[in-house]
């Protein structure tokens, strides 16, 4: 179900609780037919985007419900982003503290926060580089090392991926090249997914601060917590 359907569901169900309506279950069909008694269809936004990998953490959905032929566009869209590495074992029960990339080193929204739930690191393009994937991997090294723990880790033949010298705990694995879509485990939908929620999260922020006349501001502290 697109996100912006599933909001549209939550919220009835939320509106039929206050109404007092016990049996509301908010069926796709349902939404069908109020959708069609509305005149209302699924469409996707016209915006401008960069074509870069990242998590554009303050764009908003490229799909949205809108009136029948109404034309459906938007601005320029959010090109501020933070750049992500994710870690998992194969199970998906551990999952490593994962470093957060972004442009600024000390965002003014880190004043007196004084730890994050990632590791936070910055460069002016907000990716990975070989800098921030060392020190990341000697950190899980040190830490695997005090757990009496050998660990092989899998990852893609992106240039920063480079081989630490000198692991005591971590062997690297790396892919072949060109096959990351189809043999990395992160690939098959655990990074969508990531992504799909957290935007999903960020729309229903919107809708509060909507119906309190105000506007939404996404920090990038906000984004990461």
């Amino acid at each position: 179900m697109p996100i912006s359907a599933l909001i549209l569901k939550e919220k009835a169900i939320e509106i039929a609780k206050e109404l007092n309506i016990e049996d509301f279950g908010g069926r796709n069909g349902c939404l069908k037919r109020f959708k069609d008694r509305h005149c209302l269809s699924f469409k996707t936004i016209s915006v401008e985007v960069a074509a870069v990998e990242g998590s554009f953490y303050r764009l908003l959905l490229d799909k949205t419900l809108s009136f029948t032929g109404d034309k459906c566009t938007s601005g320029k869209a959010s090109k501020q982003r933070l750049a992500l590495l994710f870690g998992a074992n194969m199970c998906g029960k551990e999952k490593l503290k994962p470093p957060v990339i972004g442009k600024s080193k000390k965002p003014r929204f880190f004043k007196n926060i004084k730890s994050l739930p990632v590791e936070y690191e910055a460069n002016s393009n907000a990716w990975m580089t070989t800098t921030i994937w060392e020190t990341h991997i000697r950190k899980q090294d040190s830490q695997f090392s005090r757990q009496e723990r050998n660990v092989v880790i899998i990852v893609d033949n992106c240039t920063a991926h480079n081989q630490p010298e000198h692991l005591k705990a971590i062997e690297i694995v790396f892919l072949p090249p060109n096959v990351t879509a189809l043999l990395q485990a992160l690939d098959q939908g655990i990074i969508r997914d990531f992504k799909r929620k957290y935007k999903k999260m960020l729309v229903k922020d919107l809708i509060k601060v909507l119906d309190k006349n105000e506007t939404l501001e996404v920090s990038v502290l906000d984004a990461i917590n």
